[in-house]
Formats: structure tokens, sequence, C-alpha cells
């Protein structure tokens, strides 16, 4: 048996001879705690999809910041919008590769970035290319139709009467097409997220798509 807190080997023991953490009834580490179980490879506690989604959304608050600065001063939404992303990838890089791999919503959550390997910081390149699995896609996306979902936002503005929007068949059918092309391109991000993000619910090791992509691994700070 092994230790739910270190990973050591306990044997039978009721108190881990290592790190002194109870064991028998308390062997596998309740829900509560926060834990996601214990990594099978380097033998340590796993964060839980709850921390990760924590500090995703804490580290999203924290770049809204530099978004609605850069919103002050750039005109273009879309370009607004490709920007904030690429700032949020070189926030990402800059703390992940850092010794304690920890953005600020990874120290609020109590969860750190390592090496999925060895457990070590993550590299720059494998940081890149973790920010790039999702960042890519987005700036795409916006980059190809975010232009026509402000075109049929300025429509149905112009188009509007007494706050009412025209009904779909009475659009103009370049209008309709932009519309059409928004939602296949913003609908097909959507899925594509959602199964990077939701994908630690059932991988052995808790990880995300962009984790498994770049060798990382997120576990509880100690």
């Amino acid at each position: 048996m092994n230790c739910w807190h270190c990973g050591h080997d306990v044997g039978d023991a009721a108190v881990c001879t290592s790190c002194g953490a109870p064991l028998g009834l308390f062997a596998t580490p309740p829900r509560s705690r926060g834990r996601g179980g214990v990594d099978p490879v380097m033998r340590v506690p796993l964060a839980t999809w709850w921390r990760r989604v924590s500090a995703t959304v804490i580290d999203n608050l924290v770049l809204l910041i530099p978004t609605f600065v850069l919103s002050a001063y750039v005109t273009n939404t879309t370009i607004s919008l490709m920007l904030s992303s690429l700032i949020g990838g070189g926030y990402q890089i800059l703390l992940i590769t850092s010794a304690r791999g920890q953005t600020v919503g990874n120290m609020l959550s109590g969860t750190r970035v390592v090496r999925a390997d060895d457990g070590h910081p993550v590299q720059v390149t494998a940081a890149l290319l973790r920010w790039a699995f999702v960042g890519i896609p987005m700036l795409l996306v916006v980059a190809l139709v975010g232009s026509k979902f402000l075109d049929v936002q300025s429509y149905l503005k112009a188009a509007s009467t007494n706050g009412t929007a025209p009904p779909l068949s009475k659009w103009p059918t370049t209008v309709r097409g932009e519309y059409y092309d928004a939602v296949a391109g913003f609908g097909l991000l959507f899925v594509y997220l959602a199964a990077d993000y939701l994908s630690p619910l059932w991988t052995q090791r808790k990880q995300t798509l962009h984790d498994m992509v770049a060798r990382t691994v997120v576990l509880v700070a100690q």
C-alpha cells in the first residue's frame, strides 16, 4: 500500500514512516482534501479538476486588467482580443517556467505545473507548446470570424427598431452568411476547448489535452 500524501510504500503501517500521514481508513485521500489521487509515475498528489478550474478562473480575472487597458487604446476589437490572447500566453509561459511553476491562479488554488516525467520545472518550449494548443486555435477563430461577428452586430444595431431586431429570414444574404460563419467558428472552438478542459475528468493523470501535448502534469503544491 502507498501513502496517499507522499506515495511512499508503507505496507500495512497505520502511519506513513516517510511523512507521518495517517493511513488505514485514510489511505485514499477524501475529496474534501482537494487532491485528485496519487500520480502513478511520481507518486505525489494530483490536483483535482475543481482546483484546476479555480486556477483558470483566477488567471482569467487577472488578465482582464490588460484586456481593459488594451480596449481603451486599441479601437479594433479583433486586434485587441488577439493582443490580449498573446499577453495571456506570455503570462502563462513566464510564470509556469519559473522554479515554482505557478501562475497567480495556481498560487491561490494550491497547485503547480511540472514536467510529467520527473517533476522538474517546465521548460520554455514545453510551456509554449502548452499554451499554443489552446491559444493558436483561439487566435485563428478570432482572426477568421471575429470581424464577421462584429459585422453582424453592427447590422443588427442599425436595423433594429424600438430595440427589436429583424428576423433572420429578413437579413441580407451576406449578413446571414457572416452569421453562420461566426456561429460555426465559435461553436467548433467551444467543442475543442470543452474537450480539452474536461479531459482531466477521465485521464489517468488528471491531464488536459494540452498537458499531454506538452508532457506536463498539475500537482497539489506542497
